[in-house]
């Protein structure tokens, strides 16, 4: 029987449970562990907290990609599967760290970049850096805090799903990770565009974590966040995406990140949330 961890990091900008950070206890409480005891595995969660007593964005942030780093790094150890339910992208740092070093890369679907630096981001929101952390281009003094980190090299990051600001998309030209706008797939279909992208890193790359920003589908479900942007995947889309994924890397772990479940008062997204957690997990079991 495959088991599975989820591990809830509650937590938006260092602070618990509010707006986004809502988002990992509502998918717990709405039928995520019984979906997946559904699909015949073994379900535990774990919650992930803060130690520190002021709620500092900078500061907690990085405590808590140190305790996601090991608690994944303790899963991955116990041939358990690791799901990161996060408030912030960001967290896939952690997650990241925690997996066995090796031919490892991320798969990122995001409406946003996530590329940003302290020095081109015009509010200073970290968690618009994550990516750009992975990669190495910024904050390494903290990020070398966090247990097993190791930047990720360009070829072993792919971008899929963004609607990018001109200047965000030669960010990453000149870094030289892989991008698939949303708007590709849309036109030549998830079929045409996405294989070349997955074959291209797979040459570097043999497992990946799966980082799935909600906001990645199109806000007419219901917006995921605040910062959701139009023109977004359909919930097909994502899932023909996941199959073509499993059936070229082996899938190390699953992050779920920026769900506000108040911009979500009917459930609509919650629904297409839980249908995509459930499939990973079931290709994930069923992949050798």
């Amino acid at each position: 029987m495959m088991n599975i961890r989820l591990l809830q990091v509650p937590y938006d900008s260092g602070h618990r449970a509010c707006r986004m950070g809502c988002g990992p206890a509502h998918l717990v409480a709405n039928g995520l562990p019984e979906r997946l005891t559904a699909l015949s595995v073994q379900v535990e969660t774990e919650l992930i907290e803060a130690d520190g007593p002021f709620p500092a964005e900078n500061q907690t942030t990085f405590e808590l990609f140190r305790q996601v780093a090991g608690r994944v790094s303790l899963a991955d150890h116990q041939a358990v599967f690791p799901i990161v339910l996060s408030g912030n992208c960001d967290m896939s740092l952690g997650s990241l760290a925690g997996l066995s070093p090796g031919r490892i890369g991320i798969i990122w679907f995001d409406a946003h970049s996530d590329f940003r630096t302290p020095e081109r981001s015009y509010d200073g929101f970290l968690d618009g850096m994550g990516l750009a952390m992975i990669a190495g281009l910024c904050w390494r003094w903290a990020t070398a805090t966090v247990p097993g980190f190791r930047p990720l090299s360009p070829e072993r990051l792919l971008h899929v799903g963004g609607r990018l600001l001109k200047e965000e998309v030669a960010w990453l030209n000149e870094a030289g990770v892989g991008y698939l706008p949303a708007g590709e797939m849309q036109h030549k279909g998830v079929e045409r565009a996405l294989p070349r992208c997955l074959d291209e890193l797979r040459r570097h790359v043999e497992r990946i974590d799966l980082h799935l920003d909600l906001d990645v589908l199109d806000p007419t479900i219901a917006p995921a966040n605040d910062y959701a942007r139009e023109n977004g995947l359909t919930p097909e889309q994502v899932a023909r995406a996941f199959e073509l994924i499993a059936d070229r890397f082996e899938i190390a772990a699953l992050d779920v990140a920026a769900y506000d479940p108040a911009r979500d008062p009917d459930g609509k997204l919650l629904q297409v949330a839980l249908d995509l957690i459930s499939q990973v997990v079931t290709l994930r079991a069923t992949r050798p």
